[in-house]
């Protein structure tokens, strides 16, 4: 019985490889359909709504304004703003909400560790056993919610925890970044 030619086996092997690269790319396809459909809307909070804290998570814009107004309707006592540059201060964040001053002074924490959304959720839940808190509002923009939910659940399982999405205009690019990103997470908190 002859042998195949190394030149045939090395056409089914790329053959069998373009299959395999065409269905991930499809897979990955629908998903990041599924995954754009599936944006949190803005939400409004129920009057009389409370948790233990709030957590608002740094980048976009309107994150920080969010979690200021919630804590000034009285959602909770105590704000984690997560992912602040060291070099940034209380004096910055009342600088941009100067409306909000006093409740930036006595209320809001500010966390200098996270670097990345794994970090955001280390450091959130190290500011939530130090104050024994139990329950969470989480402040993102909407397109991050999904990762940093499934980080913060990684990291604190015991505490529930309320999504609070900012409405954000990302770009395609952002959100197929970000739907990667999100893949990457729930991946690795299976694991």
């Amino acid at each position: 019985m002859a042998r195949r030619p190394a030149s045939h086996r090395r056409g089914r092997l790329w053959s069998r490889l373009g299959a395999l690269v065409l269905a991930l790319g499809v897979a990955w396809g629908g998903g990041f359909v599924y995954f754009l459909a599936t944006l949190p809307p803005e939400r409004a909070l129920s009057p009389g709504f409370r948790v233990d804290g709030i957590v608002v998570l740094t980048g976009s814009g309107g994150r920080i304004r969010a979690g200021l107004e919630a804590l000034e309707r009285g959602v909770a006592d105590r704000m984690l703003i997560s992912g602040v540059h060291a070099v940034v201060g209380k004096g910055e964040i009342i600088g941009q909400y100067r409306d909000y001053a006093g409740l930036v002074g006595c209320c809001v924490d500010l966390g200098h560790s996270a670097r990345n959304t794994i970090g955001n959720a280390g450091e959130t839940a190290f500011w939530a056993e130090q104050n024994r808190f139990r329950s969470l509002l989480v402040i993102t923009a909407d397109y991050h919610m999904a990762r940093s939910l499934t980080a913060f659940e990684g990291a604190m399982p015991g505490v529930r925890l309320v999504a609070y999405p900012v409405a954000s205009r990302a770009g395609l690019a952002t959100l197929a970044a970000e739907y990667s990103k999100f893949l990457v997470t729930a991946t690795v908190a299976r694991l």
